[in-house]
């Protein structure tokens, strides 16, 4: 037999079930052995190193999660199938982030394990094949140039991708999901399988699930895929959400892409009409019932400096347009909330605290509320604008530079060499701007990225350093904890709660 599994709970009979319910052989699988509690479990995946381990949670002497964390993986990455009563998603999630390879509620559906345990050997094939562990780089790489595109302002480079693959059109799918985006969800859409007119690199933002889908070969009728992988997506997780950007051909709008995908989401808060699959339409909450004639309206307010007085103009907008309907007025709100963004800060970064005041709109219950809301949104957005106005354009420029191409092994000279300027002149300027270095500036951009990829638990953590630019894992480790105040390890598990 090709690979080794063990069988591990305290169900006599339920152990008893699965050595006959499934046809081991036919897989191509040998049970090394069986246990009924945890402790005896962990000494028999210490002696018999399994390539697969199927287990319970609640056992007695150790739990499942407990043996789980004792799993060496010096010599082997088992894949890990939990088999359990438990629905409870949150129960699991440190062991997920482990080493969980897939979920499955009992009673066990037969069907749903042998399907589990396809996909657990596929991933098995992949480990162990030095071809697949090359293109799991490319693929790594994909997905840094990627993040480098979502985390810069105004990105104007395209993803690496093979030579063959000469077009740039794309659009992005995004997936949200309360309980947030779980391992096995992860691993499940990396052994899928695509149209073939379509490459797709998926990676984790903002907890977002962002999904990058290129046409290989144009097709004016691109929803179609958009709709296959949004299918293939809830399969695997019937309770997620999903947002379609609309369609590009400039790798420089990759941001304007994902904005798109994130005011599906927005406007959905605020509507309270949510979709499992939407697509991205320019005007839709323009033409929200009895507001369509308001755009023009709050588009003069938006023009004016933002401050108390431009608050009144909105708040007259408010009143002519709603009737006092708080449904209404926060419809209008998110127009005007969308639409200084997109004028204001068209190229920038911003930070949490803008997503969070949008979102806050939706709990926006009385007129007195408004007004501190106008307040506390236009306070972030013109600090914001402040802090951007105080930079030299050729800082400005270098910073959006340094975060697409850090990873790439970017120089002082190289880039300076870029902006036609002296190494001297750029290190000088960029330290008196920001008062920071040249080289402190690179280590946050790849920290940045960096950050983003450590929520993707496929990644392995040296791998993730090896994609920055690291040569290895020790020079990675030390200078995240030292940027970071934790380890990668202790990132990737931190609590988001």
């Amino acid at each position: 037999m090709r690979y080794k599994a063990v069988i591990i709970d305290d169900n006599v009979n339920t152990v008893k079930s699965l050595l006959v319910s499934i046809d081991w052989a036919s897989l191509d699988i040998e049970i090394a052995g069986t246990a009924y509690d945890g402790l005896t479990g962990s000494e028999l995946i210490r002696r018999k190193k399994p390539d697969i381990i199927i287990t319970d949670i609640n056992m007695p002497e150790m739990n499942g999660l407990q043996m789980i964390e004792l799993i060496n993986y010096n010599d082997k990455n088992p894949k890990v199938i939990i088999i359990t009563g438990y629905d409870k998603f949150h129960y699991a999630r440190r062991a997920i982030k482990l080493s969980v390879f897939d979920y499955i509620l009992k009673p066990i559906d037969d069907n749903e394990l042998r399907l589990s345990i396809d996909r657990a050997k596929l991933s098995l094939e992949s480990d162990l094949s030095q071809s697949r562990l090359q293109e799991q780089l490319k693929s790594n790489n994909r997905k840094v140039r990627l993040l480098s595109c979502l985390t810069a302002p105004h990105s104007e480079t395209s993803i690496q991708k093979p030579e063959s693959e000469n077009v740039s059109m794309y659009f992005l799918i995004l997936g949200q999901c309360n309980e947030g985006i779980s391992r096995p969800l992860l691993e499940r859409i990396s052994y899928e399988n695509y149209p073939v007119n379509l490459s797709v690199v998926s990676v984790i933002f903002e907890d977002y699930l962002v999904i990058f889908c290129e046409l290989i070969h144009e097709d004016p009728a691109w929803q179609k895929y958009a709709k296959n992988v949004a299918s293939k997506l809830l399969s695997h997780s019937p309770y997620i959400n999903i947002a379609v950007s609309g369609f590009h051909n400039s790798y420089s709008e990759i941001r304007k892409a994902f904005f798109e995908s994130k005011k599906v989401f927005m406007s959905q808060t605020i509507l309270t009409k949510k979709q499992q699959i939407a697509f991205h339409e320019e005007d839709k909450l323009a033409r929200y019932p009895s507001l369509a004639d308001s755009e023009e309206a709050l588009e003069k307010v938006i023009i004016e400096d933002l401050n108390t007085e431009s608050y009144e103009h909105l708040n007259s907008v408010l009143v002519k347009y709603t009737d006092g309907s708080i449904e209404s007025i926060r419809t209008l709100l998110m127009i005007f909330s969308l639409k200084v963004l997109d004028r204001r800060l068209r190229q920038s970064v911003w930070p949490e605290s803008i997503d969070r005041l949008i979102y806050g709109i939706s709990k926006i219950n009385s007129i007195s509320e408004i007004k501190q809301w106008y307040m506390d949104y236009i306070n972030e957005i013109n600090t914001i604008l402040n802090k951007e106005m105080s930079l030299h354009k050729l800082i400005k420029d270098v910073q959006n530079y340094i975060r697409l191409y850090a990873s790439g092994g970017l120089t002082l000279k190289s880039t300076a060499a870029k902006f036609k300027i002296s190494p001297n002149y750029l290190s000088s300027l960029i330290h008196k701007e920001t008062g920071k270095t040249y080289q402190q500036h690179i280590l946050e951009a790849k920290m940045e990225v960096a950050k983003q990829m450590l929520d993707d638990t496929r990644i392995k953590i040296e791998d993730i350093g090896y994609s920055i630019g690291y040569e290895n894992y020790i020079s990675f480790y030390k200078t995240f904890k030292t940027l970071e105040g934790l380890t990668p390890s202790e990132y990737r598990f931190r609590s988001r709660n």
